[in-house]
């Protein structure tokens, strides 16, 4: 036998050589990798904002975790758009020269907002910073932001802070509308994409902004579903109750076209002020009350949802003969509501929200997103992810494909100006990758989390809605909507159209005929003339007991069969006139007229003679 000692020296020796060239391979493959900085801007005071960066960070560990040969690694910089701007600007996280980013209109901002007068000084604030970008960008703004979120110079801070500090490729958020508007017109200017996986404005236009890429579908797409379902119940008159916002107000156009398209028409709309009190909540649902149609049309944010329909439950709204359609911005977040809320307010509530999947791949990320979540938020209860988090997965998944496309690319970037009186934004580099990752996420093509990652003119595609119905027990689906089959009870299925039982408000399984004469609790009364010798036609009686009179006959078959056929309800009781006038003529003229006390206008009696009945 050899010497002990000798053998485990050349055991030592030969470990030391492999584990040498294992770390330098290690080493020579990180040095070989090239970091890609992408920004992400989050509002991370909500607990979307939360739950988005969860999901966004979920999805770059899972890509790299499966392709760990790839020559690239996106680099994630999360900004959260919920710090004061101001604040962030003196501390020096936004710039590190003394004129701030775009000083002059953020104090005209800071001074501009308090509490006692929101609507008109965020207005101001808003248009303040269109005029900055405006100078930015050489271009007019495409429409007016009258109805910011505070928030909106604190977003623009934070993506300045990553276009210029950090030098991002690109930028994933923020989640609004309104928000997303300033970042694209900044994406614009510094050729860097900007990318939204919830900015559903249908007025944010990647044709019109060529650096936008929405990674979600805009709120047009889910008109034709609405539609549906008001066609499917042969309602003709639908209300659209919208809050004043960006938001709100983009979806107004094309669900009018959509419903004309199916024979409906909206008679009027109901405008919620964004941050409407409980009293002009319930003056615009009196007005509403007050008017014909009973079926509504909510396109809001949750929170402003959930309150207006507490709202309408006190006002006696969400009873027998309402219908309540919520559009997806509400129906895909219903389960991070309050139950108790959603159950208690929303009861007999239809909605339409994104079908998706529930494959093995999204159960998996379910319950890893829980306990995920769980550790970066440990004070916050978990739920599951809605489709928003699904869409910001695939959104990084996305960049990430698109980044390893590129290389080996140059990633520079060169000042658009310079000078010492230039203001942090004009300072603002141009991107030269920017246009080709552009191309390259346009390009992008994959089976995501959400369904089919594929965009078309720089945004996503809706392939199918889920109709669902709250009732007792939360949601329940009860039909499905395609571009092909239209509203079935089941996914892709080619047989006639139909719903499953719905519950609609005031616990009532009868289909809401969706219009009523509004009499303020008063019952018109239909005039019926006494006359004997044609019973067959009209028949009045009365029990001797009960004091009550029953009408019967032809005549009263016939009008009961029209007010049944009737897409509205009417309340209604017949009044017998034993002393009418000999000439039915006349009879009929005494009630045009509103001789007979308590007849209102437009009350006729049945006919009594065959004569009469032409």
């Amino acid at each position: 036998m050899g010497n002990p000692l000798h053998s485990l020296l050349l055991a030592f020796f030969f470990a030391f050589f492999v584990g040498h060239r294992a770390s330098r391979s290690l080493v020579l493959a990180q040095k070989s990798t090239a970091s890609v900085d992408v920004g992400v801007v989050l509002d991370l005071g909500t607990e979307t904002g939360k739950r988005s960066r969860t999901s966004i960070s979920m999805a770059i560990d899972d890509f790299y975790a499966l392709h760990r040969d790839h020559a690239t690694r996106v680099v994630l910089h999360v900004r959260d758009s919920n710090k004061d701007a101001v604040g962030a600007a003196a501390a020096g996280t936004v710039s590190t020269t003394k004129q701030s980013i775009s000083r002059s209109f953020l104090w005209r901002s800071r001074n501009l907002v308090s509490p006692s007068s929101t609507s008109i000084r965020q207005d101001y604030c808003c248009r303040s910073h269109a005029v900055g970008l405006d100078k930015l960008t050489k271009k007019k703004i495409r429409r007016p932001y009258i109805s910011c979120s505070p928030f909106c110079r604190s977003c623009l801070a934070a993506a300045v802070d990553l276009l210029k500090n950090v030098e991002v490729k690109a930028i994933i958020g923020p989640v609004t509308s309104t928000e997303a508007a300033f970042l694209i017109q900044l994406g614009d200017r510094t050729h860097v994409p900007v990318l939204s996986f919830s900015a559903t404005d249908p007025a944010l236009s990647p044709a019109h902004t060529p650096y936008f890429v929405r990674t979600t579908t805009n709120d047009s797409s889910q008109v034709a579903a609405i539609a549906g379902v008001v066609q499917h119940f042969r309602w003709r008159e639908a209300v659209l109750v919208y809050a004043d916002t960006e938001y709100g107000t983009g979806i107004v156009p094309f669900l009018t076209d959509a419903l004309q398209s199916v024979d409906a028409r909206i008679p009027y709309r109901g405008v919620i002020p964004s941050e409407a009190t409980d009293a002009q909540l319930d003056g615009v649902l009196r007005e509403l009350k007050a008017a014909e149609a009973r079926v509504f049309i909510v396109h809001m944010l949750p929170n402003l949802a959930l309150r207006l329909f507490r709202r309408a439950k006190k006002l006696g709204m969400m009873s027998r003969g309402y219908v309540w359609i919520v559009t997806d911005g509400v129906t895909s977040v219903l389960e991070l509501l309050d139950r108790q809320a959603v159950l208690g307010a929303m009861q007999g509530v239809i909605g339409v929200r994104h079908y998706v999947n529930r494959s093995k791949e999204v159960t998996n990320f379910t319950a890893r997103f829980r306990w995920r979540f769980q550790q970066d938020n440990p004070a916050i209860e978990p739920a599951d992810p809605s489709v928003i988090q699904l869409w910001a997965y695939d959104t990084a998944w996305a960049v990430a494909m698109a980044v390893e496309k590129l290389h080996p690319a140059s990633s520079a970037v060169k000042s658009s100006r310079s000078g010492n009186d230039s203001t942090d934004l004009s300072q603002l580099g141009v991107s030269q990758t920017g246009l080709a990752l552009r191309n390259a996420i346009f390009d992008t093509r994959f089976r995501g989390l959400a369904g089919e990652f594929q965009l078309v003119d720089g945004q996503l595609q809706s392939s199918a809605f889920e109709v669902v119905n709250v009732d007792g027990e939360g949601e329940t689906t009860v039909a499905f909507w395609t571009p092909e089959n239209g509203i079935s009870e089941h996914l892709n299925s080619t047989a006639s159209a139909g719903l499953k039982s719905v519950v609609w408000p005031g616990d009532s399984t009868e289909v809401p005929k969706g219009w009523e004469i509004p009499t303020d609790g008063r019952r018109l009364r239909i005039a019926v003339p006494v006359k004997h010798g044609f019973d067959q036609f009209v028949r009045v009686e009365t029990d001797a007991r009960s004091n009550r009179t029953s009408v019967t006959g032809f005549c009263i078959d016939v009008f009961q069969a029209v007010i049944d056929s009737l897409p509205y309800a009417i309340t209604f009781d017949y009044i017998p006139l034993v002393n009418s006038s000999k000439s039915y003529d006349n009879f009929v003229y005494q009630v045009y007229l509103k001789v007979r006390a308590g007849l209102p206008q437009g009350s006729a009696p049945p006919c009594s003679q065959v004569s009469d009945c032409s």
